[in-house]
């Protein structure tokens, strides 16, 4: 009997989309027999990332809010990661449609509200008043993590994992983070997709490529590649770029260095890089502090000669910055750590750069790893939520931020406007896939009682040239052991 038109369309469209996108072959025992007899071959479809990203479901039932508000309360200079307009840019577009589409999906209105100013401003100063108060007024907090950290444990803020359509299996939520932040089944912030400073602020080091071919250093993409690119290296090819250039007996801006670094959180990155835990739960999932370890003291006396010692660093007590304005573009430094959103502001530079993890321990550590800056974004649901509500809402705008904004931001923003070589974006591949969390550094200034915490160890030790971290652990221990003994019972009172 002839086949109709419909069915044999029906079929074409099935072998369509059996085909492999890639053209590769397949067994012949794997072939498919139509019912006219044809042979087509079983082949599976490779998606993009973007493609494959639409096919995870949030398992979420579509529900009509009436046109309720979702208020998120934000510091001000970084609402652009929950409010955005229309404006041909493909991070604010994409920011603007994952709004609409859960704002139309459960008939919502997403209101952002800014406070203060600076990457530390204190919003949870606004959201307990509002929760003392019982008004309801926000519904979900965006917040510094380390100031989020120390103020979630007052009682004004839910466990996430009580929190119901919230599923931290979904690979919207930071899993490493919300582990490390966690203990037992108790966890007051969280992280992930729904922030784009997740992302942007992992920390990395650039290199100058043309000081590098100039120094006859090797390909550093394929030193890492091997498995080479260890602290060892870092100080070699250093000592290599150091030069006082004017000849006058003394390095500063005017001159070449191997390596420009703050004083912040880019020194307390090579604990991570050198995967050096502060805190380890050992003992039925509790805290303990471990970072008075011999490793740790091993590190600093290493970190300490290149950093202090060896003169071709140059160490700048600034905030964000490695270099004064102007010396990595003008070529006086080979190496420069940064976060990775920084690499935009290099735009203009005549000297191609690459993009490379902080180095290994040595070559035995397995992984590169890596932290994140502090300035990250963390949530909160206040305690007098309506939470199937913001469970809800939550949940839905972190997976349409997975569907929708990431891929913005990470395919054309973090690849295209912050990269100049292909190399530069299978390294951000790698240095974003092996992110390090630790519960001592989240919680640092909870446990250090305000200020620096164990988690800043390191630098305090670099900054005021003490190379005894014995002695300097032990007279903070009983003030971090109390602090953190008495941060453990919030979690288990919870």
């Amino acid at each position: 009997m002839p086949m109709n038109k419909a069915k044999l369309f029906s079929i074409l469209l099935a072998a369509l989309f059996t085909f492999n996108l890639t053209a590769c072959a397949s067994d012949a025992s794997d072939d498919i027999v139509t019912e006219t007899g044809t042979t087509v071959p079983e082949t599976k479809i490779e998606l993009s990332d973007a493609d494959s990203r639409q096919l995870v479901s949030d398992d979420l039932e579509t529900v009509d809010f009436g046109g309720r508000e979702f208020n998120i309360l934000s510091r001000t200079n970084f609402t652009y990661e929950f409010d955005a307009e229309q404006t041909g840019d493909i991070v604010d577009d994409a920011v603007y449609n994952r709004n609409r589409t859960v704002e139309e999906r459960f008939n919502v209105d997403i209101i952002t509200h800014a406070y203060g100013e600076g990457n530390a401003a204190n919003v949870l100063e606004v959201s307990d008043k509002s929760i003392l108060a019982g008004d309801d007024a926000y519904q979900l907090i965006s917040a510094y993590t380390y100031l989020a950290a120390t103020g979630s444990t007052n009682g004004n803020y839910m466990n996430w994992y009580e929190m119901p359509h919230i599923n931290f299996d979904k690979p919207w939520w930071a899993k490493g983070f919300i582990e490390a932040a966690s203990i037992h089944d108790t966890v007051f912030i969280a992280t992930g997709d729904l922030s784009l400073l997740y992302n942007e602020v992992t920390l990395a080091m650039l290199f100058n490529k043309e000081l590098a071919d100039e120094l006859q250093i090797d390909n550093l993409y394929d030193t890492v590649r091997d498995g080479e690119w260890t602290f060892d290296k870092l100080i070699e090819y250093s000592a290599l770029a150091a030069n006082d250039l004017n000849g006058d007996g003394i390095m500063d801006q005017n001159d070449r260095w191997g390596l420009g670094i703050n004083t912040y959180t880019h020194i307390d990155c090579f604990l991570y890089a050198f995967e050096v835990p502060v805190v380890e739960k050992i003992s039925e999932g509790i805290p303990e502090m471990v970072i008075n370890s011999e490793k740790m003291i091993s590190v600093l006396d290493k970190v300490y000669s290149f950093l202090i010692d060896s003169g071709d660093v140059f160490v700048y007590e600034h905030p964000t910055d490695s270099f004064e304005p102007g010396m990595f573009e003008s070529g006086k430094g080979l190496f420069m750590t940064t976060w990775l959103g920084n690499c935009a502001n290099l735009r203009e530079m005549d000297a191609d750069f690459g993009i490379i993890p902080y180095p290994k321990w040595d070559e035995s550590q397995e992984h590169y790893s890596t932290y994140y800056l502090d300035r990250t974004s963390s949530f909160l649901v206040p305690v007098i939520a309506d939470v199937e509500f913001v469970g809800t809402i939550t949940e839905v705008m972190a997976a349409e931020s997975y569907k929708q904004v990431i891929p913005a931001f990470y395919e054309t923003a973090l690849l295209t406007k912050f990269t100049r070589d292909n190399e530069s974006q299978e390294m951000i591949e790698l240095i974003l896939s092996n992110v390090k969390f630790d519960f001592g550094n989240i919680y640092t200034h909870t446990i250090a009682g305000g200020g620096s915490g164990p988690g800043h160890l390191l630098r305090l030790c670099i900054l005021n040239k003490n190379k005894d971290f014995a002695s300097v652990y032990a007279s903070n221990e009983a003030k971090f052991q109390s602090n953190l003994d008495k941060l453990i019972e919030k979690f288990i009172e919870e």
